[in-house]
C-alpha cells in the first residue's frame, strides 16, 4: 500500500517511514519505488531493523536519485561492510548526499582511514 502511495505522489519531498520494522525485505520492495519517485529529498528510515543487504537493496536507488539530499538511518544493523557499499555506488553515479546518518548502527567505525572516508562524504556516526 505505501510503495502504491510512494510510487504516485509526486510532490513529496520528504518520506518518514522511520520505526516501521521495514527490514531488509521492505527495503527490496522500496528500491524500485524510490527509482520511480524522484521528488524525494528526504529519505528517513531510522529504528526498522535493516542489516546490510537491505541498505543493498536501496543503495542503487539512492545513488542514481536526482533530488535526494538526506539520508538518514539511524538505530539500525548496518555494519561498516553496507555502508562501504552504499559509499562506492555513490561514488560511481558521482552522486553526494548533503546529509547522512549512521548513528547507533551494528559498527566500529575502528581505523582513522574510515573516519576520514565518512566525513568526506557527510557520514555521521
Amino acid at each position: 500500500m505505501l510503495s502504491l502511495y510512494v510510487k504516485k505522489t509526486k510532490a513529496l519531498t520528504n518520506l518518514n517511514i522511520s520505526f516501521n520494522n521495514i527490514r531488509d525485505e521492505g527495503c527490496k520492495i522500496l528500491a524500485p519505488v524510490l527509482k520511480m519517485n524522484k521528488s524525494i529529498q528526504v529519505l528517513n528510515m531510522e529504528c526498522n531493523d535493516i542489516y546490510d543487504n537491505g541498505l543493498k537493496y536501496l543503495s542503487g536507488a539512492i545513488a542514481t536519485h536526482e533530488n535526494l539530499n538526506s539520508l538518514k538511518f539511524v538505530l539500525n544493523c548496518v555494519t561498516l561492510d553496507g555502508i562501504k557499499y552504499l559509499l562506492q555506488q555513490l561514488d560511481v553515479s558521482n552522486k553526494k548526499l548533503g546529509y547522512i546518518n549512521f548513528k547507533y548502527n551494528n559498527m566500529n567505525i575502528g581505523e582513522e582511514e574510515n573516519r576520514t572516508l565518512f566525513k568526506s562524504h557527510n557520514i555521521h556516526f
